[in-house]
């Protein structure tokens, strides 16, 4: 198993520490601002951990909120954490006070979409209800009752497919250690998201500084993981290394596998759909049942699992209530059309109950037989993959499995590549994962132990910095990468 290098998540504890520091021994030499006041792109003489931490506390807290017929959000957004609060109509309450520095970036976010159970329930209402009226009908001669039932039928499934695509409530999450983060698909999502980014975003933009009293590895190491995490842009990553490297013209971020084309790949069965859009460097799948719930997220083939299809889940469509009940409509009005045209005195006398399963009994083996042929049809199996990912068994299933494969793989492979900013007790690490895994040998890793010593003395990144007594801003383990809460709330 590959364990990842020391993280780069900037901390408050780290922030107390480097204040300490700074006081004691920097300063006469302030951390130099990654990024100017006014947001550009360039290096400039910014202000001190101390300046930067007393601009953020007196940032104003902005207050928004959201309400539906289904649930009520509240978000308050500060400079160092967020408060939110969901409440839906079912009487589940989450208040949480989140960190910045728990909160992932915008490409985490995940989509969800599923009908609006009052609606639901106000079509079955409906429905029965148009079918008593048009049964009271059926004793008129103008009225059939069969070929009212196939209309009623019809119409009822065009409907119901309508209303299930286009009449949805929808909703993001961002999961956090302390829980989900429910944003209300509504005209405010998109604002909301925006202010959680900004601000996620002007808490760790406090730790964008080049330290003088680090090493040139550590302040590239903590913005690269900046510019990761969508804090910071190429453009000022590229600004900041040509200060600490003036003669290291090519970025120093993590190697990267070649770029593959983009693919797009659906499954389609009994209207369920299951999307895999293949990008370079990430996969965006998406999911949506017969009946119209629906979620979908983004991945990146480097944090994904061996895919493996060893587990094969097998479920009824959601479909399968409605094909029942449609089976029970046209029976009743094949039913109600034999009563009609069969005489009352027909299922009188001693001969009664065999007319009667001569007239009944077609209705009662075709709702059988249709539900049979609904159970075997409408069967839905999947392979299910490790984070979320379902392939239906179809004719492209291998095809996607191969390609997640080997898409990963190459992922994998890009690491073997030595990375001058990993110690050379991280590289080694990361060298006995990949071969674990099969993507390099173990013979191969000494030699590419060498390429990566003589790297970074190439570079001038060789000197080992010392290591401090308690963790500083960007030695510690983003807390966004600890294994998220997986519950809607």
């Amino acid at each position: 198993m590959i364990v990842p290098a020391a993280g780069l998540g900037p901390t408050l504890e780290g922030l107390r520490e480097c204040r300490k520091r700074q006081t004691v021994a920097a300063v006469g030499h302030p951390p130099r601002s990654v990024m100017s006041p006014a947001g550009r792109s360039r290096l400039s003489s910014g202000s001190s951990f101390v300046e930067n931490e007393f601009n953020m506390a007196s940032a104003p807290t902005t207050i928004m909120q959201q309400k539906s017929r289904g649930a009520a959000t509240r978000f308050t957004i500060g400079p160092d954490h967020l408060d939110y609060r969901f409440e839906d109509r079912s009487g589940t309450k989450a208040e949480r006070h989140i960190s910045w520095n728990a909160v992932p970036s915008r490409f985490h976010l995940r989509y969800a979409a599923k009908p609006d159970a009052r609606r639901a329930r106000s079509i079955r209402l409906g429905s029965i209800l148009v079918l008593i009226l048009g049964a009271g009908s059926f004793g008129r001669a103008f009225i059939d009752p069969l070929a009212f039932c196939i209309a009623y039928v019809a119409l009822l499934f065009g409907l119901s497919i309508l209303l299930t695509r286009h009449f949805r409530p929808w909703f993001s999450t961002l999961r956090t250690p302390e829980g989900n983060i429910v944003i209300l698909g509504d005209a405010q999502h998109d604002a909301i998201v925006d202010a959680l980014m900004r601000a996620r975003e002007a808490y760790f933009r406090r730790f964008a500084v080049i330290d003088p009293a680090r090493s040139p590895r550590w302040n590239l190491r903590r913005l690269r993981w900046m510019l990761e995490q969508e804090v910071i842009t190429e453009e000022e990553f590229r600004n900041a290394q040509r200060e600490i490297l003036p003669l290291v013209p090519q970025p120093l971020v993590k190697p990267q596998p070649s770029p593959s084309p983009a693919l797009a790949i659906e499954q389609r069965r009994f209207n369920t759909l299951f999307a895999f859009d293949f990008q370079p460097d990430h996969l965006a799948f998406r999911q949506r049942t017969a009946v119209g719930v629906e979620h979908s997220f983004k991945l990146r083939y480097l944090n994904l699992p061996e895919p493996k299809a060893e587990v094969e889940v097998g479920s009824q469509s959601q479909l399968m209530p409605h094909v029942i009940m449609w089976s029970l409509i046209l029976a009743f009005g094949f039913w109600m059309e034999m009563f009609r045209r069969f005489p009352r005195t027909s299922f009188a006398g001693p001969d009664c109950l065999q007319h009667a399963l001569i007239v009944l009994g077609p209705g009662v083996v075709g709702i059988l037989a249709a539900t049979l042929a609904a159970r075997h049809l409408l069967r839905i199996v999947t392979t299910k993959l490790p984070a979320e990912l379902m392939i239906l068994k179809d004719r492209q299933h291998d095809t996607i499995l191969e390609e997640l494969r080997r898409r990963r793989r190459e992922a994998l492979q890009a690491l073997a590549e030595p990375d001058p900013l990993l110690t050379p007790a991280e590289q080694a690490n990361l060298y006995a994962g990949l071969a674990n895994l099969g993507i390099m040998a173990q013979s191969e890793i000494p030699d590419r132990m060498a390429r990566a010593t003589a790297l970074q003395r190439h570079l001038g990144l060789a000197e080992p910095a010392r290591e401090p007594e308690h963790p500083a801003p960007g030695e510690e383990q983003p807390r966004q990468d600890r294994p998220p809460s997986h519950t809607i709330h």
